[in-house]
């Protein structure tokens, strides 16, 4: 799963922890701020993912016990070499739609640019864009189904550990 899918799970649980007074068809709206610092093992050095931004949420709950997230994500990644100095950057664009049934299950559906990393004078080392749809059990499920994908994924991890190599 990607570290976007991660973050938009992160902002899902925010919302569905203050949605309990979303009222039945009105949408909550909701920013979430992101500023998160991950690492990536690169088998011999680590790398710092530095992701901030927002997460835009407009949560709707039903009577059926069932619910709908629409979030826009915008976000900004900052991967550096702690050793070097030396950096990457990209942007996460695009459109979160959370489908929450009533049996606590969901769907979530993510659409945009999720990365797109370019050294310079080299071009593009790394793309993932498209769409995913991912089937959750549960809150607790931590490995979710991957019902559909569609555009370029690249192995990011793998890309940023070549070309921020001490």
């Amino acid at each position: 799963m990607s570290r976007r899918s991660v973050l938009a799970a992160l902002g899902t649980a925010a919302v569905l922890a203050t949605a309990s007074t979303a009222i039945a068809g009105k949408p909550e709206m909701i920013t979430i701020p992101v500023d998160e610092v991950d690492t990536i093992d690169c088998d011999g050095f680590i790398l710092e993912d530095h992701v901030f931004g927002t997460i835009k949420s407009r949560f709707t709950e039903y009577p059926d016990g069932s619910a709908r997230d629409i979030a826009s994500i915008r976000l900004r990644h900052v991967v550096t070499n702690p050793q070097t100095g030396e950096s990457l950057t990209s942007n996460d664009v695009g459109v979160d739609k959370v489908s929450i049934n009533p049996d606590g299950s969901a769907t979530v559906r993510q659409m945009g640019l999720i990365s797109r990393y370019r050294v310079p004078g080299q071009g593009l080392i790394a793309h993932e864009s498209g769409i995913t749809i991912l089937f959750f059990t549960g809150p607790d499920d931590q490995e979710p189904d991957v019902l559909f994908e569609a555009g370029p994924k690249d192995d990011l991890d793998a890309a940023l550990c070549q070309a921020l190599a001490p």
